[in-house]
């Protein structure tokens, strides 16, 4: 499946934004419709070709060691320390440093998400599977703690 660059999913974005206020302005009643676009695209445009934590789980389950992507930059994880464990490399480096994630399902995060997505469909274009794209360090945590609780059920 062929992802689109984040540059083509805002100038989507922007293209239902721009309709959106036509129509409204000449029929006020598809306001919610428009919203509905929006929010779907917004929507597509963090979790495409992502996982859920029930397929993280089922990997945890097997035996295999999750693993926590971090690709902030150096001052926003000075800033806001990585969560304990995860494995922290840039993004600007990333394609470079891609071989230093160990085999595993995996959680990438960075502050937004957008960085995050861009990591996770390197490493899913390298053919590693599963990879769950978050938006920062606090759902990574929650994911994880999520991930393997329903691992200790299966």
């Amino acid at each position: 499946m062929a992802s689109s660059s984040p540059l083509t999913n805002i100038g989507l974005l922007s293209l239902v934004v721009l309709i959106g206020s036509w129509l409204t302005g000449t029929v006020g009643k598809l306001l919610p419709l428009v919203i509905l676009i929006a929010v779907a695209v917004l929507g597509s445009m963090m979790s495409a070709d992502s996982t859920s934590t029930a397929d993280l789980a089922v990997e945890i389950a097997k035996g295999k060691k999750l693993i926590i992507v971090d690709v902030r930059t150096d001052d926003e994880v000075k800033a806001k320390p990585p969560n304990p464990g995860s494995i922290h490399i840039p993004i600007a480096e990333f394609n470079d440093r891609m071989s230093e994630v160990p085999e595993g399902p995996i959680i990438v995060h960075c502050a937004v998400g957008m960085r995050a997505k861009r990591a996770g469909n390197a490493l899913r274009a390298a053919g590693r599977k599963p990879v769950m794209n978050v938006t920062d360090r606090d759902a990574a945590k929650k994911a994880a703690r999520e991930a393997e609780e329903l691992a200790k059920k299966m």
